[in-house]
């Protein structure tokens, strides 16, 4: 698969905003192709899925200050290669949240499996909130399961029409 720049493969979900940073970096102090420099992180990474993030999990992303970002980031990134209840865990049915603490504030991004692709297991993320109770609102887990069936309706349609 080659793209012809960073912003392509974002929009793909190929790319979450701190690898984003970092090739930025390496491409503006090494000059090196991007498609190259791609294949080369890609090689060198074993991660368990790969996570592309809705429009209103990028929302939630930007509206909060850049460290609680960061660290959402992070961890998102640590649950890719370590599987750990305390950063991605099974709520109910299909829908999972990655779970971040940072300075006393709990974070949740919500999030389901796309693994019909064999090659690659994605995880779409749907929302996110910043949690206030104990226990996850269940309206929060429900809006993330009607945006999941979205998500299989449309990718179904769009494989029927080119069958």
């Amino acid at each position: 698969m080659a793209f012809n720049n960073i912003d392509e493969m974002i929009k793909k979900g190929y790319l979450n905003a701190f690898e984003c940073r970092n090739i930025i970096l390496k491409i503006k102090s090494r000059r090196m192709d991007f498609v190259s420099l791609y294949g080369n992180i890609k090689s060198c990474e074993l991660r368990n899925f790969e996570v592309i993030f809705l429009a209103e999990a990028r929302d939630f992303l930007i509206e909060i200050d850049e460290k609680s970002r960061d660290k959402i980031i992070f961890n998102i990134d640590k649950s890719k290669v370590k599987s750990d209840n305390e950063l991605f865990k099974k709520l109910k049915g299909e829908i999972w949240e990655f779970r971040t603490l940072y300075n006393k504030t709990y974070y949740r991004i919500f999030a389901f499996w796309d693994s019909e692709n064999k090659l690659q297991a994605l995880v779409l993320a749907t929302h996110g909130i910043i949690k206030k109770t104990e226990k996850t609102p269940e309206k929060e887990i429900e809006k993330a399961e009607k945006i999941r069936l979205k998500y299989f309706e449309l990718k179904n349609r769009k494989n029927g029409k080119q069958k």
